[in-house]
C-alpha cells in the first residue's frame, strides 16, 4: 500500500483542519465617525495585555498485521505520533483601546483604531511555535511486509510577528446598553507546515467559543471612570479536549490544551 493511502486511511478521522481564528474575528466592528472620535476623546483608555499557549498532542496507532500461512498477502499496521506548541505575546507596539459612549446615547462600544491596522489586527504580536512527529507503516517491498518511517521534513520551531486579533469576538464587538462580549485571543497556530505529520482533533467549535471568556463592558467603563489611572481588569480562559476514538483496530487520540488570560490596564482618558 503506498504511503498516500496509507496515511488518508490512518488519518482518516483524526486529522482535522485547524480553524482559522484571526480571519472574521471582529465581525460588527466600524471605524468611528468623526463625531464618535470626538465622544470617545474623554474615555477611558486601556492597554490590553494579553498572552496565550496551546499544547496539543495525538497518537494513532494500528496494531502490525504480518503474512501468515492463512493471509499470505497479508501486510498492515503503523503508529503516529506528535506535538504541537503555540504561544503568542504582544510585540513592541502596544494595544490600545478606548470604552466610551456612542454620541447622543447611552450605549456602550469599543474603538481600537489607533493603533491597530484596517481589520483590527495587532500586527506586531510574536508567534512562537514548534511541532514534531513520528510516524511508520507496514507495507510489501521485495516481497517482504516491512516496516517504513515517513520523513518529516517539515516539523521545526518557528517564530512570526503576524497578524493577530487580541479582542477576537465570538459574537461581535457591537454596541449596547451592557454588551457581554466572549472573546478570545486570535492568532494563527503556526505557520503552514509541509511534510510534518498531523493528527490533531480539535473541538468543533474551536475558535468559535469553545476557549472564549466573558467581558462585561459596562463594567469595564465604570471601573475606568472611577480609576482611571489604577483600574485593571483581567479575563482569560484554561480548558482541556480529550479525542478518544476507535474505528476497527485503529485507535486516535489527541489531546488539545489552551491557556490564555488578558489585562486592561486604565491608562486614563483620551
Amino acid at each position: 500500500m503506498s504511503r498516500h493511502s496509507w496515511r488518508q486511511i490512518f488519518l482518516a478521522l483524526g486529522a482535522t483542519a485547524i480553524l482559522a481564528v484571526a480571519g472574521a474575528a471582529l465581525a460588527g466592528v466600524s471605524s468611528a465617525s468623526p463625531t464618535a472620535k470626538a465622544q470617545l476623546a474623554g474615555a477611558p483608555k486601556f492597554i490590553v495585555r494579553y498572552q496565550g499557549s496551546l499544547e496539543a498532542t495525538w497518537h494513532n496507532y494500528s496494531p502490525v498485521q504480518l503474512p501468515d500461512p492463512n493471509h499470505t498477502f497479508r501486510c498492515g499496521g503503523g503508529d503516529g505520533s506528535g506535538s504541537l506548541t503555540s504561544s503568542v505575546r504582544p510585540g513592541s507596539k502596544k494595544f490600545i483601546i478606548r470604552v466610551g459612549k456612542e454620541p447622543g446615547g447611552s450605549w456602550l462600544s469599543i474603538d481600537f483604531s489607533r493603533n491597530t491596522d484596517k481589520n483590527g489586527m495587532d500586527e506586531n504580536a510574536v508567534v512562537t511555535s514548534n511541532r514534531t512527529a513520528q510516524e511508520w507503516y507496514m507495507r510489501y517491498s521485495g516481497h517482504e511486509c516491512k516496516r517504513f518511517d515517513f520523513e518529516e521534513p517539515g516539523c521545526g520551531a518557528h517564530t512570526v510577528v503576524g497578524g493577530v486579533a487580541p479582542l477576537s469576538s465570538v459574537n461581535g464587538l457591537n454596541s449596547g446598553v451592557s454588551p457581554v462580549y466572549r472573546l478570545h485571543i486570535g492568532w494563527p497556530l503556526e505557520p503552514e507546515t509541509i511534510g510534518c505529520g498531523d493528527g490533531i482533533t480539535y473541538p468543533q467549535d474551536f475558535g468559535y467559543g469553545w476557549e472564549a471568556a466573558a467581558l462585561r463592558l459596562k463594567q469595564l467603563y465604570r471601573c475606568g471612570l472611577r480609576m482611571p489611572r489604577r483600574c485593571r481588569m483581567t479575563i482569560g480562559r484554561e480548558r482541556t479536549y480529550v479525542h478518544d476514538q476507535t474505528d476497527g483496530d485503529t485507535r486516535y487520540t489527541s489531546t488539545v490544551h489552551i491557556k490564555w488570560s488578558m489585562t486592561f490596564v486604565a491608562a486614563g482618558r483620551g
